[in-house]
């Protein structure tokens, strides 16, 4: 799951790399004619960036490899409580919604977001990416 998040949530653009994120999107959307939509979306991308910074460890220490050091001394990385969890999964939510509405027109709602989830909203977000481009 730390892995997905951090992978929704990375930079747009990292080294020669453009990646499909919550941060390409707001960087490379016109909101002009919505500027209220992308102060939301500003608003709600640092909240996200708060939530990334405390996962991103246990990503880059233990998920994409295994370091020795934090192995050996037993550290804890990526805890973040239910309620962390919850407002994360919230501001996504809403990041999907305004989007959505902003590239399709449709006013389609995500009631809950499970790990299953994660993969559908990179999915919707691709589609959203595709039809914007």
């Amino acid at each position: 799951m730390f892995l997905q998040v951090c992978k929704i949530t990375d930079p747009a653009k990292q080294r020669d790399d453009e990646n499909l994120t919550i941060d390409f999107f707001i960087n490379n959307s016109d909101f002009s004619a919505a500027p209220e939509k992308l102060s939301r979306l500003k608003i709600l991308h640092k909240e996200i960036e708060v939530f990334r910074k405390k996962v991103l460890p246990a990503r880059n220490k233990i998920i994409l490899h295994t370091d020795r050091h934090t192995v050996h001394q037993g550290i804890a990385l990526g805890v973040v409580s239910n309620t962390e969890w919850d407002a994360f999964w919230l501001a996504v939510k809403e990041v999907v919604h305004i989007l959505n509405l902003h590239f399709t027109n449709e006013n389609i709602q995500i009631n809950s977001i499970s790990r299953s989830d994660v993969g559908r909203l990179i999915h919707i977000l691709k589609q959203a990416e595709e039809s914007h481009a």
